[in-house]
């Protein structure tokens, strides 16, 4: 029979395991104190160069790409907005007027530069060419940057040139040239409505179909293009993420406005864009927009696949 001492383990310590130079768990209990520790506290997106607009197609437009690569849940860019106006999801003409206002008499001219270069298709509703490619390439590689919060995640150049950039803008400088008149008000009304209708940011705590709440367009966030999240497996009840070629499937991006739980760093009304998964170098940013009840068209990379099994009902 084995003596105690060798079959015991030997005591730990007096003091402790953060004795024997291990680091002592650090556990917050929100019952005794409001503040959260700094420690526990997210830190913002790296001062560094985190994006670039690039062009997704010709139905689409621009989109926003990877300018490094990105570990899963890393802040990527945090962005102050450049239009605010009340909407209501459930009601989308329920303020069209004021909608319109907005996008018409924003803070100063140069922002409606920056809406053009960054959705040209607009440039019908301002009755005003899209910018000839010298104008907007140092505006879609810098300029449209100019709302990014503390350099946290900054633009760099972008992807496409002169070339890809004539070829879409073209067909609205024809439609332009031989419009000759301007739209009616409903028309422009409607144009304003379903601009802020697809592009627009509401706090996810604020969704109230019974009120109308603060809707936000941000120069970078609102170019990410949509991706349907998968259905999940009826067996698993787990969605898958990848594809039988083992390529990801589904959005890679989520996002945070204003300051909440972890992310004080976030300012009021800013949102800060965090990746779902591991991102690389040069793969599009996209997130799921949920508009699968609002007439909306998918035309992301799963759905215009041959087979649309990983994607939502159209």
């Amino acid at each position: 029979m084995a003596s105690s001492s060798s079959s015991e383990p030997p005591p730990p310590p007096a003091g402790g395991a953060h004795k024997r130079g291990l680091p002592k768990r650090e556990i917050f209990d929100a019952s005794k104190t409001g503040s959260i520790p700094r420690t526990l506290l997210k830190d913002p997106p790296k001062r560094e160069v985190a994006v670039q607009v690039g062009f997704a197609s010709h139905d689409i437009g621009f989109g926003l790409y990877a300018a490094r690569d990105f570990k899963k849940d890393e802040y990527i860019f945090h962005e102050a907005p450049v239009i605010q106006a009340k909407y209501n999801e459930f009601r989308p003409l329920n303020n069209p007027q004021g909608q319109l206002d907005a996008l018409l008499h924003p803070d100063s001219r140069d922002v409606i530069d920056l809406i053009i270069a960054a959705y040209p298709k607009l440039s019908v509703l301002w009755h005003r060419m899209p910018h000839p490619w010298q104008d907007a390439q140092p505006i879609l590689g810098d300029t449209l940057g100019s709302r990014i919060v503390d350099r946290q995640g900054m633009l760099g150049e972008p992807l496409f040139r002169e070339e890809e950039y004539s070829i879409y803008t073209e067909p609205l400088l024809s439609e332009l040239q031989h419009r000759g008149v301007k739209r009616e008000l409903k028309e422009a009304q409607e144009i304003a409505s379903n601009f802020f209708r697809y592009y627009a940011f509401r706090p996810p705590a604020l969704h109230n179909g019974a009120a109308d709440v603060d809707a936000s367009i941000y120069l970078l966030a609102s170019l990410m293009n949509h991706r349907c999240m998968p259905e999940r497996d009826p067996a698993s009840g787990v969605a898958p993420t990848h594809d039988a070629d083992n390529k990801p499937i589904g959005p890679n991006c989520t996002f945070r406005i204003g300051p909440q739980g972890l992310t004080k760093f976030v300012q009021p009304s800013a949102i800060v864009v965090q990746a779902r998964r591991d991102i690389s170098k040069g793969e599009e940013l996209t997130w799921d927009y949920g508009k699968d009840n609002l007439n909306f068209r998918c035309m992301c990379a799963d759905c215009v696949k041959p087979t649309k099994s990983q994607c939502l009902p159209q």
